[in-house]
């Protein structure tokens, strides 16, 4: 367990500092659930009547590593976009507009897209989720541990029942909602030459459902060479070009 919260130092001191900080995410969970699963294995080798069973090292150190590579996938895509930022000589920006009449537009442009490298790093879903979250777990986690060993005449059970509740407090699955996608996502589009700013530019561009299709969309320069032109009807020139 110890080893296990070395290793992931990355989220333990997050998670410890964004609970001294008064703002428990995921990471916080995840590092109390640690640290009073390895108070528990203290207790118990040294107490042996309030040992009560096998600590949950497994499913901390499980959940941990997916905490470590949930962190690792966001990195990368941070990573990706700021390399994209630097290579980019003149970008496009696709923007959101909306009117009384037309609602949610998405249009291309080239004014005004400058992009400050700072909105790269915002929180995700799953980061501003787990800000509601974490303190309803932690809360709940703590009510129920007192309410079925402490408030019962049971207190040499307190620790095994938090850190069983705690270690189950935080769903696999809910560390990598946003993670792998954001990856796999900002990895094809970094590889077509584009990116995505952060995910609240994600969720806007989501919910567009319209879009400005320009002449340069549908034949990029470059790519249509006309080399000769024969008018089979009776039409006008400028008729047929336009």
């Amino acid at each position: 367990q110890l080893l296990s919260l070395i290793l992931n130092y990355e989220g333990t001191l997050s998670g410890l500092w964004r609970l001294f900080h008064g703002k428990p995410t995921l990471d916080t969970v995840i590092a109390l659930s640690g640290l009073v699963s390895l108070a528990y294995c203290g207790v118990a080798a040294f107490l042996p009547h309030w040992n009560m069973g096998l600590p949950y090292v497994c499913v901390n150190v499980i959940t941990g590593f997916f905490a470590l590579v949930s962190k690792r996938q966001r990195y990368e895509s941070v990573r990706r976009g700021y390399k994209a930022l630097t290579m980019g000589t003149a970008p496009s920006g696709v923007k959101i507009y909306s009117d009384g009449k037309v609602q949610n537009l998405a249009t291309k442009t080239q004014s005004g897209v400058d992009v400050d490298p700072k909105v790269l790093s915002n929180p995700d879903f799953t980061e501003r989720y787990s800000g509601f979250f974490a303190p309803l777990a932690i809360v709940l986690a703590v009510a129920l541990a007192m309410s079925s060993t402490v408030l019962k005449g049971e207190t040499p059970h307190f620790l095994w029942s938090l850190s069983a509740i705690l270690s189950m407090a935080t769903p696999m699955c809910l560390l990598l909602s946003s993670s792998a996608g954001g990856k796999r996502l900002g990895k094809k589009l970094y590889t077509s030459g584009s990116m995505l700013v952060n995910a609240q530019a994600a969720g806007r561009l989501a919910k567009s459902r319209w879009a400005v299709l320009k002449d340069a969309d549908l034949y990029p320069a470059g790519s249509v060479k006309i080399t000769g032109m024969k008018i089979a009807e009776n039409q006008d020139p400028e008729l047929v070009v336009g």
